[in-house]
């Protein structure tokens, strides 16, 4: 049980920090581009 709930909120930890850093990579390219 313990280790499921464990898994469970590292995926979710996982899953957001894919979101942010493709945010903050399209960010990044977009000043690149456009400066």
């Amino acid at each position: 049980m313990g280790d499921k709930q464990i898994g469970r909120t590292g995926l979710i930890k996982e899953n957001i920090r894919l979101t942010l850093h493709k945010k903050l990579f399209s960010k990044t390219m977009n000043s690149l581009i456009f400066n």
